[in-house]
């Protein structure tokens, strides 16, 4: 289980990039991202063998309507993703489920008591 994400395309800010997987990926529509409320670095390797610095930025954002479409999937998406839905904080908490990334409940803690 992870988050909504993807990479940057053209001359994207990663925020546009925000906005736009956000929607991809879960059909919400919103304007605009605030600051990223964590980040990370690591190396990954493509499912070609291909090993590429990965720069990951999280966004916190809050909704009024919480209901999800896949519409905005891609072919491999709808392959290789079985569902998605919202996680409150304890189900999050409690899950035995692996949950990308790992300190998620955590990072989210951190944004919020800002």
């Amino acid at each position: 289980m992870g988050v909504p994400g993807g990479g940057v395309e053209n001359q994207e800010t990663l925020e546009q990039a925000a906005v736009r997987e956000l929607h991809e990926e879960t059909g919400i529509r919103i304007e605009h991202v605030e600051a990223h409320v964590a980040e990370r670095e690591f190396v990954l390797q493509l499912p070609d063998g291909e090993h590429v610095m990965a720069q990951e930025r999280f966004f916190l954002i809050a909704v009024d309507n919480d209901s999800l479409s896949r519409d905005g999937w891609t072919a491999q998406e709808v392959e290789i993703m079985a569902d998605h839905k919202w996680w409150t904080r304890d189900e999050l908490a409690h899950t035995e489920a692996t949950v990308w990334p790992r300190d998620l409940l955590e990072m989210t803690a951190a944004a919020l008591s800002r």
